[in-house]
């Protein structure tokens, strides 16, 4: 039961946590498809910003590939994927 439990806790948390890491990348693709990225970053700053928001939705999503197929939650799909393309260069 202990286990059971420590696991799903544990599952639970990966998905919270793919949630923000898909979140952030989305924000960070919209402000850069409208062009407004520009009035908050400089260009380093926001690439090491979509690096690290990419790392992480890959890092939580191998998480929870690995999770047990029997005890993954049925509403991780409801998840938001946001695409994860690199933003085009010439913005």
């Amino acid at each position: 039961m202990t286990k059971t439990l420590t696991a799903h806790i544990q599952r639970k948390h990966a998905e919270r946590e793919l949630f923000d890491a898909r979140r952030t990348l989305s924000h960070l693709i919209n402000i850069y498809d409208s062009g407004k990225w520009h009035r908050f970053y400089s260009e380093d700053v926001f690439i090491k910003m979509v690096r690290q928001a990419r790392e992480s939705v890959d890092y939580w999503t191998d998480v929870l590939s690995k999770c047990d197929p029997a005890q993954r939650a049925t509403h991780s799909r409801f998840i938001p994927n946001p695409a994860t393309a690199l933003p085009k260069s010439g913005h």
